[in-house]
């Protein structure tokens, strides 16, 4: 914090960069009646492109919730060749509040005279009680939790793709062995991934909703092997459910009068039923088992059920969800990838699968263009990158590996340097 305005500064072997917001924390903070104003600070750097915002937070008359207000980013793009790798050992020490007896040219010498509070680096986060050392710190009332959307009351969650959320089943609540009911909202732009998954695995009983190739799937299986008593309900030959628009699902699968009925109701309109007799009463044992959201734990034994459902990791957000008309928290069990809000997430990994792709606007490709990434791949050859235009210019990437591990550039441009 420089004259009352953050600064953010990074060098990685081109020169020292900056980056300084213009907002100036008194012409917030004057205008608050609150005296413990709170700010929120966000720094997000992709290679050479660098987003710095200076939020506001509000917090409502209670004290115990508060929420966002108004953001401003602003951002560092070069287009020119620099330095973007970030070498860190294991080892190495993040300095919080002021530095421990280390001085770095053209930052400030003095430290932070405030509170600091829900700290998170690489969107994990970082216990400001697990330090290796400190100088100069005491306990500070910390800011009052965070609530995204105040207007609406939806919490949502961010799945980022990686991870999963595992809860237990509120055992205050009656199980009722002939019903079971599951209701989300989400939003997504990937093709398939997890949404909801509970399993016996003694027995082989497994009730899942899932997105396939754009499509929503609802499952529900009695016991290993048993076809003939399985549903399977799609979505039916609509255009994907992955727009990135929200999307109101619920599955509700009932055993009544000899037979079970499977429905799978997406917003008001679309409803699909599955329907079938059973020789013997059908029930579900699964009073004790764990709900699965958005992906599977590294402890579950996918071999059992990888041929019938999709264990991808869910990519996107959900809000709402209701287990057997009781609401449920991701956050609230064991996670990893889940947090929390959603709005404005970048996603930095991805896979493709051979037979895919994704596609953006377009960039000018000026003669200073570059462009970089990593990956990793087990396939000798694959296009990494295809730009086009309305004329004749063409820029094409493969890449060939395992033996040659050549690369390979195409261009084809009177333009391009």
């Amino acid at each position: 914090m420089v004259d009352l305005q953050i600064k953010a500064s990074w060098e990685l072997g081109s020169g020292l960069r900056t980056l300084v917001h213009p907002r100036k924390l008194t012409d917030i903070s004057q205008d608050s009646d609150d005296p413990d104003y709170w700010f929120q600070i966000v720094l997000e750097r992709t290679g050479s492109h660098v987003t710095l915002d200076v939020i506001q937070v509000s917090q409502d008359e209670s004290g115990e919730t508060s929420h966002l207000l108004s953001s401003s980013p602003i951002n560092y793009v070069n287009s020119d060749e620099e330095s973007t790798i970030l070498n860190l050992s294991p080892n190495d020490l993040i300095h919080i509040g002021g530095m421990s007896k280390q001085t770095r040219p053209n930052l400030i010498s003095n430290g932070l005279s405030g509170c600091i509070h829900n700290l998170r680096v690489n969107h994990k986060p970082l216990g400001l009680w697990n330090f290796v050392g400190n100088e100069g710190c005491a306990p500070c009332v910390e800011c009052a939790d965070l609530n995204p959307e105040p207007s609406s009351g939806d919490l949502e969650y961010y799945f980022d793709g990686r991870g999963y959320a595992v809860v237990n089943r509120l055992q205050s609540k009656t199980f009722n062995p002939k019903f079971f009911d599951v209701s989300v909202q989400f939003r997504t732009l990937s093709e398939n991934g997890l949404i909801f998954l509970v399993v016996n695995e003694t027995i082989g009983q497994l009730i899942s909703l899932e997105l396939s190739n754009g499509k929503i799937v609802m499952q529900v299986w009695h016991k290993y092997n048993d076809i003939g008593n399985s549903l399977r309900i799609e979505s039916g030959d609509v255009e994907g459910y992955n727009t990135g628009e929200w999307v109101n699902v619920r599955a509700v699968w009932v055993f009544q009068k000899g037979n079970q009925i499977g429905k799978l109701m997406i917003g008001k309109k679309a409803d699909f039923t599955q329907e079938k007799k059973s020789q013997f009463p059908l029930s579900l044992d699964l009073y004790n088992a764990m709900y699965e959201i958005g992906g599977v734990s590294p402890t579950f034994d996918s071999s059992k059920w990888k041929q019938l459902i999709s264990l991808n990791s869910f990519v996107g957000c959900m809000k709402n969800i209701l287990i057997n008309n009781s609401p449920y928290d991701p956050l609230s069990g064991n996670y990893f990838g889940v947090e929390t809000p959603c709005g404005g997430k970048t996603i930095y990994v991805t896979s493709f699968a051979g037979n895919g792709f994704t596609e953006f606007a377009n960039q000018p490709m000026e003669k200073n263009f570059k462009f970089g990434l990593s990956f990793k791949t087990l396939a000798p050859t694959g296009l990494l990158l295809l730009s086009t235009s309305s004329g004749s210019n063409t820029v094409n990437i493969n890449t060939i590996l395992n033996l040659q591990r050549k690369f390979e550039v195409i261009t084809d441009s009177n333009n391009l340097a």
